[in-house]
């Protein structure tokens, strides 16, 4: 299924070993902030196969807002899934990718370099995926063997995310002409 495909794409991209890495990085980005987070994802990893070629954080969340009317706890939300579990990902993941070297990738979004009015939250933490990774990759490049680290920064993609804020908005889709369109990417164009 087309889901399965998605969820497993960075098995492509850096090969069996990464999807551990993988999914070792949505639970920390999901769990968020959860007291007790040690790494104890990657330290099975160790135990299992005693290294990892690669990282992809891949985990996000979005909601609408504007630095008027987010509450913190939305705030602390969205950050905690994006940035800190990007961090912890990102930290607990070293200790095995210094052994051999390897290469951490990180989701960031177009909004994370560009702002909104109405995605403060959103804006920040994906800001801060992208500036993380920058500090990653100059610490990993120091390294011997070194581990690179990149951030890619996707525009928007359809999907329940995306569909969810075109309809809060009230956007028209990929529609006409209009100011008020928001593009969108679709799966069949990313799989081409």
């Amino acid at each position: 299924s087309r889901a399965v495909r998605r969820a497993l794409w960075p098995f492509d991209v850096l090969g069996m070993n990464a999807i551990l890495g993988y999914v070792v990085s949505l639970l920390i980005g999901l769990a968020g902030m959860r007291l007790g987070f040690q790494g104890a994802g990657f330290a099975a990893i160790d135990g299992a196969v005693g290294h990892l070629h690669g990282l992809v954080n891949a985990a996000g969340i979005a909601t609408l807002g504007t630095v008027e009317d987010t509450d913190y706890a939305t705030w602390r939300r969205v950050i905690a899934v994006n940035l800190d579990g990007t961090f912890l990902g990102c930290k607990h993941a070293m200790m095995l990718l210094k052994r051999r070297g390897g290469a951490i990738v990180n989701l960031s979004s177009v909004s994370g370099l560009v702002g909104g009015h109405n995605l403060a939250a959103y804006n920040a933490s994906k800001g801060g995926v992208r500036l993380l990774s920058k500090s990653v990759a100059l610490y990993g490049a120091r390294l011997d063997p070194q581990v690179r680290c990149n951030s890619v920064h996707p525009a928007f993609v359809e999907g329940p995310l995306v569909d969810d804020i075109a309809a809060a908005e009230m956007l028209i889709v990929a529609g006409d002409n209009t100011n008020d369109v928001l593009l969108t990417g679709t799966q069949n164009q990313i799989n081409a």
